[in-house]
């Protein structure tokens, strides 16, 4: 005797995903906001990358100008 739940049984909801189907739209929904999530901490890192630069030539150019400037002479 094959025992059977009828609350198990899903022959008759013909116009509803089956939960298989429902887990299978939710694992492409959690996909794509990963790919997203990749796509904008790439983008993240890149201007991250862009600022660090950006911060290293201007130390530079402050230590250069500190230079001249504690090597002009006093005009006292």
């Amino acid at each position: 005797m094959l025992m059977t739940d009828p609350l198990m049984d899903f022959t008759d909801l013909a116009p509803f995903p089956s939960p298989l189907e429902l887990l299978e739209h939710q694992c492409l929904l959690l996909s794509n906001e990963l790919d997203e999530t990749n796509a904008e901490l790439r983008a993240c890192r890149q201007r991250i990358a862009a600022l660090v630069t950006m911060h290293g030539s201007d130390s530079n150019e402050i230590a250069r100008l500190r230079r001249e400037l504690a090597a002009r002479p006093t005009g006292t």
